[in-house]
């Protein structure tokens, strides 16, 4: 007997680019798209979506599950495609898997960095960052993301010889001139993120789709002015 085909949809808008990929870990084929137009996602997001679906030659009611980028990243640009992954998966009742950005921007280092510092401009002459050390085939967390100023970062870690990665090395070269940098990995590849929504979802299972959110670490301005404007209104202030 056959064993069915099984598709996951990758989905990643925490840049400004937008990039779709279907993957098949039952065969392994792969479909990719990208957009590099900056912050068209909600523009191009579904017209991608159709070109790899259309290639692999497979309907939406064949996809397996989808998996989604989480964050840290743009504000907006998560959002579009959260909201992408969140309504489809509540309209066809397929399961669904976020994927923290960073964590997939650590597993698009070279094979040969051991221990990887991926890290994103937070504004504010900040970064968001993690630690990742590779365990065989794996990355294991070994520092949790946070925001950091890019400096304060590289003197933690630099004794450590690591991989640094990610938009955060272009957007502060000053804090990074003196170490270990990949600049051509600026954000997570959109089939990275299939994979490892697939990995995640066949060891802890789907998350709930109405729980699913962007994983911001710090507060975007616009919410910390939004929640300021609602707690002065509820005092009744003029």
């Amino acid at each position: 007997m056959t064993t069915p085909e099984k598709w996951i949809l990758g989905i990643e808008t925490s840049g400004p680019g937008t990039q779709v990929a279907l993957w098949s870990p039952t065969s392994g084929q792969e479909y990719s798209r990208r957009h590099e137009a900056a912050f068209e996602h909600a523009e191009v997001l579904n017209r991608l979506v159709d070109e790899v679906l259309n290639e692999a030659g497979i309907a939406f009611s064949d996809l397996t599950a989808l998996a989604v980028s989480q964050g840290p990243g743009y504000f907006t640009a998560l959002r579009v495609g959260i909201s992408y992954a969140k309504a489809f998966a509540l309209a066809t009742q397929k399961p669904i898997k976020a994927v923290p950005t960073l964590k997939a921007l650590a597993y698009d280092a070279p094979s040969s960095c051991s221990l990887v510092v991926p890290v994103l401009n937070a504004q504010k002459q900040q970064v968001y960052v993690a630690v990742y050390k590779r365990e065989g085939h794996h990355f294991h967390e070994v520092w949790t993301p946070r925001v950091m100023d890019p400096e304060d970062v590289v003197v933690q870690w630099r004794a450590h010889s690591p991989c640094f990665v990610g938009q955060g090395v272009t957007t502060y070269p000053a804090a990074f001139q003196d170490v270990q940098v990949y600049p051509e990995v600026l954000y997570p590849q959109a089939l990275t993120i299939a994979k490892l929504g697939w990995h995640a979802f066949e060891k802890e299972g789907p998350d709930d789709p109405l729980r699913v959110e962007p994983l911001y670490i710090r507060l975007p301005d616009a919410v910390v002015h939004a929640r300021k404007r609602r707690h002065h209104d509820s005092d009744g202030s003029a």
